[in-house]
Order: structure tokens, then sequence, then C-alpha cells
């Protein structure tokens, strides 16, 4: 049985949705050379930006482009040459291509958090998302 907190007096009907984080522990990857990890990263990149095209087709059809806009947005994140640059760096200084995932995400999630913009700081949450899409 799972246990949790009221957010509002009374009953509720409905289906329950449980999320679990699913454990994105990388510790135990060794490195496989240079040109294996940015193969790897490019593969998890192009995998994460099908997957959200897909999603985002879908949510389009369903419930209109602006709820897609947000998969739309972190698809051109994903692409973005500055963001996979550093994690292109981050392989060639011999991390392994999860340990640049996380560091290079880690980096800009610190910098948007730390913005007065309220927009600013919901890509913080966008890079969170892609982070873990990627280490996935």
């Amino acid at each position: 049985m799972l246990k949790g907190t009221g957010a509002s007096a009374g009953v509720g009907i409905g289906h329950a949705l449980v999320v679990k984080e699913q454990n994105l522990d990388y510790s135990a990857v060794q490195f496989a050379g240079q040109q294996q990890e940015t193969e790897r990263l490019k593969a998890a990149a192009s995998a994460v930006s099908q997957r959200l095209s897909n999603m985002a087709a879908e949510m389009t059809e369903k419930v209109g482009e602006h709820a897609a806009e947000i998969l739309s947005g972190q698809i051109m994140m994903l692409n973005d040459p500055f963001m996979m640059g550093q994690m292109e760096e981050q392989i060639a200084a011999g991390n392994v291509a999860e340990a640049a995932v996380d560091t290079v995400c880690q980096t800009f999630i610190a910098m948007f958090s730390g913005m007065e913009d309220e927009l600013m700081r919901q890509r913080a949450t966008d890079i969170g998302d892609l982070r873990a899409r990627l280490l996935k």
C-alpha cells in the first residue's frame, strides 16, 4: 500500500500515477577512448532527440502545439553546438560520456537557476530533464 499526503480535503477518484526516479549512477562506466565516448554521446543525443520529437508530435496532435513547445525547446537545447561542444571537451579531457553530460548540464542548471528572470530559471528544469534523459 502506498501512502501520501492529501493535497486537499475530501475524496478523490481516479488513476494514481507513481513516478519513481531511475538510478542514474554511472560510476562503474569505464572510459573507452575519446572516439567511442563521443560516439556514445552522439548516439544518446540522437535517440533522445528522436524520442522528444515523437513525444512533441503526439502531444501536438492530442492537445495542441502550445503544449509541445517545451519539448521542442528541449530539442533545440540538445542540438545547441555550444552545449554539445562542452560535452565533447569533457570527453577529450578523459571523462566518460555520462560524466560529460552530468558536468555540463549541472553547470547550465546552476547558471540558469541563479537568474532573476523566471523564464530563464525554468530553463534549469528543462536542462535537468535533458540530463536525466541522456543519462538513461
